[in-house]
């Protein structure tokens, strides 16, 4: 265990006579507890097991941290005493001294030294509880006498110096006893309730660790609206330990659902009066009755914040409590409140930062808090009874104990904790280590009805949901939106460009669609959100550039009709230079699919309908073309006259088929070809050729028989005689033919021919016939 700076109130009954040690060291066994004082002002005594003390009652202290009497009448004087140990430690050759200031800080009593033995030294806590011997005779010590110059507040503070050279020392000290006892020489009774601080440090008596005794004192804390409470402990173990009270919590930073929970780490704000016994009642007179709210309406700013001006009949604290609608979440404010008017901001945030929407109906309470008193205790080791906190003055109800220990892993209590007896005390805790834990109470409050106020805020800035990108001319549909604002009423969209045209539906609609003509130029889309409560917000930009589009189109290798499995060549063809095609999507219509520029393709089927391309910019523009096409399967033959046909005679080809849309194409097996879809060829060496016929990827072939021509060779001019048959055959050259099929003799004269188809028939001539006869041998092949 380790000795540690504790943080606790006391209370004690209100019929004392000495006032010092009697209240602070019961009349109990293992209760012992002294003064404990740091003459340290830099590093508080710090350092080993020890953590930081305040300077309470030592020279040049802060005025939070003094020790402080009070007189009200000049017949009033002080009876004082004390034991001190200068050196707890051992080894400084020290000693206390003492003096006494006036509240505008005058010395008003020299320093001097703490006595050790004689008048102003108390021997023993027997007579500390008695008090001065002077006012209770025997059993009490022999006190000082302190004559104040003027009713007033007195500071009486005390330090440790070298006991030869005077120098001070910084090191801690304790005053073991101690007793301050305001006299009235007139009435001649004592007047408790004249010694307070705002920051009590104690340390209680030990044997070692392990060994610390416990304090079980009550103290009175008088809030800065009068109200005055007390607090008793019950055996708690602080060990060297430090009280103090306030109306913020551990922290002051105007949050105080925050500053009131309890922390890792110690704390330190005091603010409030705090006595030994119930303050005296004509110097610190309590409330007779609780503050009331006379008035409160809130003022709206369009930032989001708003001022509640509220009025109050007397100082204290208030709660406003804001009702929000879902999605927010409730909201308390809490501030100090003077007499009159008072204005407490709200920043428009909810109870979880969230920035509350324009237009929001909010209810808020305002409730005046009387007597708000927070007990921050750092590093208490045990405190496993509790406490017990009452209400002085004015009378009322015992108020209820709070607590908030959620930042330290431990519970905590809103709904409010009686420790009004038989119930046991209230806030216990055990083996806790380095820990500032706060309590609270308040004694009274009354709540007005609620009302309701609205919300103003300015639109918000607006955000583009959209990417920065670049669009293209002639463009349509572009969806552009941004992200939704609650502050906002209607979105407000425009382009500084030209050529572009805004579609929004509804002006309350966060989104729009924007169409760019061809002509279209670059520039910003802008946008603002507005309400009636608080105007235009400011405005969003988006810099939209305009990309050229390409001027898409299809060619082909052929006509638009083609044939199943004809391989076609296709060109995709951009008219536009300034857009730099990259992409090309082909869609052929049969299913099929490239992403070539220039791809060869054959249906496998008959088709009827659209070749599509899509051509993609580098700047992702596009365009569409369409090609219609028709893919046939027809069926094609053809003929041959004469077949077989001589060398030389033509040979005729005809086709048959319903094909138009492309050439027909022969190859006639000779090494020639021909185009048409009816034909004639010569061929010029006898044989068996095939011709080919090729027509729309499909092919045909018939054989053509090729004879050699005929000859024929009547012989030479002879004379014969009138009537008398002529035998060609003993002609004296006689005539021949040859590759023939068949043969014919004519005559231009009146003779005939035995058979004119042999090749040596006889000819008879006419009489009467005379002159030339032409006598024609034909040979047919």
């Amino acid at each position: 265990m380790k000795s540690r700076l504790l943080f606790f109130l006391l209370f004690l009954p209100t019929f004392l006579f000495a006032e010092g040690t009697k209240e602070v060291w019961l009349n109990l066994p293992n209760h012992t507890t002294w003064l404990y004082l740091c003459n340290d002002l830099i590093n508080h005594c710090g350092g080993g097991f020890a953590d930081d003390r305040v300077n309470f009652a030592v020279y040049n202290c802060d005025p939070d941290e003094r020790l402080h009497f009070v007189t009200r009448s000049a017949d009033e004087i002080i009876y004082f005493g004390f034991d001190g140990d200068p050196d707890p430690n051992g080894g400084n050759n020290a000693k206390i001294v003492y003096r006494i200031r006036d509240e505008f800080g005058a010395i008003v009593q020299a320093e001097s030294d703490l006595p050790t033995a004689g008048s102003g030294f108390i021997p023993n806590v027997g007579q500390a509880r008695v008090g001065p011997s002077q006012v209770y005779g025997a059993g009490g010590y022999d006190a000082f006498q302190f004559d104040p110059p003027a009713p007033g507040v007195y500071t009486i503070e005390f330090s440790i110096v070298h006991e030869v050279s005077g120098v001070t020392i910084e090191e801690a000290f304790n005053i073991q006893l101690f007793d301050l006892t305001v006299y009235d020489t007139v009435l001649t009774t004592v007047q408790p309730g004249r010694l307070y601080s705002k920051s009590w440090q104690f340390i209680d008596g030990n044997g070692g660790f392990g060994g610390w005794d416990v304090n079980s004192s009550t103290f009175y804390i008088y809030s800065t609206d009068s109200i005055v409470t007390s607090v008793e402990y019950d055996e708690m173990e602080g060990r060297a330990w430090l009280m103090f009270c306030n109306q913020y919590g551990v922290q002051n930073t105007g949050n105080f659902p925050l500053d009131r929970m309890s922390i890792n780490g110690q704390a330190f704000v005091p603010q409030y009066n705090i006595y030994l016994n119930e303050p005296d009642s004509i110097l610190f007179p309590p409330a007779s009755t609780p503050g009331q709210v006379l008035d409160v309406w809130a003022e709206p700013f369009c930032d989001g914040s708003q001022i509640f001006h509220v009025t109050v009949d007397k100082p204290g604290n208030v709660d406003i409590l804001l009702d929000f609608p879902a999605p927010f979440q409730d909201r308390n404010l809490q501030a100090a409140v003077n007499t009159g008017v008072n204005l407490i901001p709200w920043d428009g945030l909810d109870g979880v930062g969230a920035p509350v929407w324009n237009g929001t109906n909010i209810d808020f309470t305002i409730t005046y808090i009387n007597g708000l008193t927070n007990l921050p205790l750092y590093d208490i080791e045990s405190n496993t009874n509790g406490f017990r906190i009452a209400l002085i003055a004015p009378t009322g109800s015992t108020p209820l104990v709070y607590w908030d220990d959620t930042n330290i892993g431990a519970g905590l209590n809103l709904i409010g904790c009686n420790s009004t007896p038989p119930n046991p005390g209230c806030h216990s805790w055990n083996n806790r280590d380095s820990e500032t834990i706060n309590t609270w109470w308040y004694t009274a409050s009354t709540s007005s009805l609620p009302v309701t106020i609205f919300e103003m805020r300015f639109p918000g800035t607006l955000v583009f949901e959209t990417l920065l990108q670049p669009y293209c001319a002639g463009e349509q549909g572009v969806d552009i939106s941004v992200t939704i604002d609650f502050n906002t009423d209607t979105y407000n969209f425009s382009y500084t460009g030209t050529g572009a045209t805004i579609n929004q539906i509804d002006p309350a609609d966060n989104f729009i669609t924007i169409d760019f003509d061809l002509l279209a130029t670059p520039g910003n889309i802008e946008v603002y959100g507005s309400n009636s409560n608080c105007g235009d917000g400011p405005i969003s930009t988006l810099a939209v550039a305009i990309a050229p589009l390409p001027i898409a189109s299809i060619g082909i290798n052929t006509n638009d009709t083609i044939c199943v499995n004809e391989p076609i060549d296709f060109f995709a063809i951009n008219s536009e230079p300034t857009a730099n095609a990259t992409n090309w999507l082909w869609d052929f219509g049969d299913g099929n699919t490239s992403i070539v520029q220039n791809p060869t393709h054959a249906y496998a089927a008959t088709f009827s309908g659209n070749v599509s391309l899509i051509i993609i910019t580098d700047q992702t523009c596009r365009d569409t073309a369409y090609f219609p096409i028709t893919v046939l399967d027809p069926t094609i033959n053809f003929s041959i006259f004469p077949n077989p046909q001589c060398i030389v005679d033509s040979v005729y080809f005809t086709g048959s088929g319903d094909v138009t849309f492309t050439d027909w194409i022969w190859d006639f097996g000779d090494g020639s070809v021909g185009i048409g879809k009816n034909i004639a060829h010569l061929f010029d060496t006898p044989g068996l050729f095939t011709v080919t016929l090729d027509v729309c990827n499909k092919s045909v072939n018939h054989d053509v028989d090729i004879i050699p021509s005929a000859v024929a060779d009547a012989g030479i001019m002879e004379s014969i005689c009138e009537g008398i048959p002529y035998d060609f055959s003993t002609a004296p050259v006689p005539a021949s033919a040859s590759d023939y099929l068949s043969l014919q003799w004519h005559s231009d004269g009146a003779g005939t021919f035995d058979n004119n188809t042999f090749l040596h028939p006889v000819y008879t001539p006419a009489f009467g016939e005379f002159g030339i006869t032409t006598l024609t041998l034909v040979a047919v092949g």
